[in-house]
């Protein structure tokens, strides 16, 4: 057979075959900002130009070369080997749209997946159809049932001994098995899986931003301030205040503070992830309306910026976020794989099992508390500059970690030497259970059932402070 193939003549199909393949490679290496000049070209009217270009070729090869249609027939005579190809084209076809197309989730489901996914199998359609007789089919269909993995015990010597007899046709179906349970677990992380994670790290964490997370022009999840009459609050913090793993803003405790409060009170929250109390108070400062309340909303990593600038080193945090591997560039396209470097790889396991220590020894570090200390006597000496009332909510750790007792206890006090009314959250978190606490599982940043109870627990605290009136 390989005697009668021309091949000066295939060099035109390999050179082309050889070019759709690099160009459907390029997106692998960027990320999809970089390649989205060459991705938006993949929109319906695209694939379906696409798609014909590649079934036209695939029908020209077999058309003009009559030993490939010859090796086709020879290729069946061996049905599972053949079926086993030919799914194995359309599961390749499949993922490789996902990875190419559909690198993040899109909602709703995109109707070019389903276009994609149709053309796949369209393809797999023709390539078992193609010059196909029925009693070929049907023995296709025989030899995929009669495959199997034959599992017994042979007597030799009077003495029983099991044997297992393995043949290609058993073994290709059980990877073939093994590549439908991969695409499942794929399909099934890629639009099913929408949740946080304690970093904001992974494609879970994409998929619940995209869906949930949208902010201003300010870089706030807030509408945008509006002059009005009415007292402005502002709730200042990080990815706590901003609602981490709170689906609606209107379920942030401070949107409940700011409906508790009612009409005459409009409440902002001027926070994001990973702020910290530097960050804080500068934006603070830019924030374009003067705020009659400030609601200081501390969390215990607050410390961080003040242990960069006194060691000069960045947080083991903030460096796992940024270079979490290098195998990132390829796990992040694939959702199984990103979810297993992100919940079991070595980076994320040693941070996350050692990040109350590495908190907990910025705050005995003497110079970088004092740094610190300086730190929230600013937000609070500005505050009170502007003629606002100052006001605190202390997040204590919901998993009740001891190793942040000292550290938490540290910050009380600092709030307490200014004046400033602190809601103590260690009372509200040990009267919610530690399965209910969590924004997620995979999210250790309170969760919605904390919300309503620190909201009410700040308006007492206003009301008995006389900041605000019944």
């Amino acid at each position: 057979m390989l005697n009668r193939i021309n091949w000066k003549q295939t060099i035109p199909w390999a050179a082309a075959l050889v070019a759709l393949s690099l160009l459907g490679g390029l997106p692998m290496l960027f990320g999809p900002p970089e390649a989205q000049s060459y991705l938006v070209r993949f929109d319906t009217e695209w694939l379906v130009i696409y798609s014909l270009v590649v079934l036209w070729g695939i029908f020209g090869l077999l058309t003009l070369f009559p030993a490939l249609r010859e090796g086709l027939r020879r290729l069946r005579a061996r049905p599972v080997i053949y079926a086993y190809l030919v799914a194995l084209v359309f599961v390749i076809c499949v993922l490789m749209g996902l990875v190419l197309l559909q690198p993040m989730q899109i909602h709703p489901f995109p109707k070019f997946s389903l276009y994609w996914m149709g053309v796949c199998l369209w393809s797999v359609i023709f390539l078992l159809g193609y010059d196909m007789s029925d009693e070929q089919l049907r023995a296709i269909g025989r030899g995929l049932t009669g495959a199997k993995w034959e599992v017994g015990h042979a007597v030799k010597d009077n003495t029983a001994k099991p044997f297992v007899t393995v043949s290609a046709d058993g073994v290709l179906l059980t990877l073939l098995t093994l590549f439908v349970m991969f695409m499942g677990v794929e399909f099934w992380l890629r639009y099913s899986v929408v949740q946080t994670s304690g970093f904001s790290l992974g494609n879970a964490n994409h998929q619940w931003n995209t869906r949930y997370w949208q902010m201003n022009d300010l870089g706030f999840r807030d509408p945008l301030p509006q002059e009005t009459d009415n007292r402005v609050v502002i709730v200042l913090g990080d990815s706590v205040a901003a609602g981490q793993g709170i689906p609606y803003e209107e379920q942030r405790f401070g949107n409940q503070l700011g409906a508790l409060l009612g009409d005459g009170y409009d409440v902002y929250t001027v926070a994001e992830r990973g702020w910290n109390a530097q960050t804080q108070l500068g934006r603070l400062q830019e924030f374009p309306l003067t705020p009659d309340i400030v609601v200081y909303s501390y969390v215990l990593n607050d410390i961080t910026e003040a242990f960069e600038d006194v060691t000069g080193s960045r947080d083991e945090g903030e460096l796992f976020r940024r270079e979490s591997g290098p195998l990132r560039a390829v796990t992040k396209r694939l959702f199984i794989l990103d979810y297993l470097h992100l919940n079991y790889g070595p980076a994320y396991v040693s941070y996350r099992n050692d990040y109350a220590d590495v908190t907990s020894l910025m705050y005995q570090n003497e110079e970088v508390w004092d740094v610190h200390t300086d730190e929230i006597h600013a937000i609070v000496d500005w505050s009170r500059e502007q003629g606002a009332d100052v006001v605190a909510v202390a997040w204590a750790e919901i998993q009740g970690n001891s190793l942040y007792d000292a550290p938490y206890a540290r910050v009380l006090d600092v709030l307490a030497a200014k004046d400033v009314p602190t809601l103590d959250t260690r009372a509200i978190i040990e009267a919610v259970p530690m399965w209910e606490r969590f924004a997620f599982v995979s999210d250790q940043h309170p969760g919605v059932v904390l919300q309503e109870p620190v909201a009410e627990g700040l308006h007492a605290l206003l009301l008995e402070n006389n900041i605000v009136a019944e």
